[in-house]
């Protein structure tokens, strides 16, 4: 099944949408601190918190504006979804994104904790 225009995690050939290449190259780019102050701020938003709203705090909370808090948000919003849709283990799925964004996403791969982030990508979702 493909949704959200991710690919079919079952045959592992997972897409990183043309919208979401500068959310998740933004978010593998932050910092680890930043990362964590994104998760804390995320797991403290009540369940079913509407994107604008948690996009707002973020901003508010954080270094990012507005509207690249929205595309974040969105963005692991799409793929919170489409792992349940595809009923992925999270490792698996997490794994599958890490590995879509090393050969798809533009920023320096060799400077990324990729360890740091599959465990933050991984809170996050």
């Amino acid at each position: 099944m493909e949704a959200a225009g991710l690919g079919d995690l079952e045959a592992m050939h997972l897409r990183i949408p043309q919208p979401f290449m500068t959310p998740i190259a933004e978010l593998i780019a932050m910092r680890g601190e930043d990362r964590q102050q994104l998760r804390g701020i995320i797991r403290a938003a009540p369940l079913g918190q509407d994107r604008a709203t948690l996009a707002a705090r973020i901003a508010s909370e954080t270094k990012l504006d507005k509207e690249r808090a929205v595309s974040i948000v969105s963005m692991l919003m799409s793929l919170y979804r489409y792992r349940v849709i595809q009923d992925a283990p999270i490792d698996e799925f997490v794994g599958e994104v890490c590995d879509a964004a090393r050969t798809s996403v533009s920023v320096d791969t060799e400077s990324i904790d990729w360890s740091s982030f599959k465990e933050d990508l991984t809170a996050l979702l």
